[in-house]
């Protein structure tokens, strides 16, 4: 296979001539955009989160000082466990109505892990050339697709 950028509204049309064979993205296509209609499988790939994460400067966070930080950071971690469940709920409610259409398959991890090890030395690669952070980036990303939470704070 080959592929290809294409926008999510073109999705559907090019799936229903047979120009495409599949599509990656979040759990609204199924429905929003009626991709149940044109794909009979759905293969789910923890490949990006679909919440959203809040970032700021170190710097910022010492600025606002230890009476403000706190309430900041209390006020992020509810607003991230909020987004984190919504989005979990409207991920459950879309697969239920999107499974009476499409075959739901989930690879187990020995076969995601057979995946994903060609683009190993991809990311060392990328790794190399970004040093000096490279690692650093590459070790947060693997902390944080082990975390449960996803939160920045974490």
């Amino acid at each position: 296979g080959q592929s290809v950028s294409i926008s999510t509204a073109e999705v559907y049309e090019a799936a229903s001539r047979g120009l495409i064979q599949g599509a990656i993205g979040v759990h609204t296509h199924w429905l929003g955009w009626k991709q149940m209609e044109v794909f009979d499988h759905l293969l789910d790939l923890p490949i990006a989160p679909t919440t959203s994460h809040f970032i700021i400067s170190k710097k910022t966070l010492k600025d606002l000082g230890p009476e403000l930080a706190p309430i900041l950071e209390n006020y992020v971690a509810l607003l991230s466990s909020r987004m984190s469940m919504n989005s979990k709920v409207s991920e459950i409610k879309n697969e239920l109505l999107a499974s009476s259409k499409m075959e739901i398959n989930r690879p187990s991890s020995a076969t995601l892990d057979q995946w994903y090890k060609p683009s190993e030395s991809i990311i060392q690669e990328w790794v190399q050339r970004s040093e000096p952070y490279g690692a650093q980036i590459l070790k947060i990303v693997e902390e944080a697709r082990k975390s449960e939470s996803k939160s920045f704070l974490e």
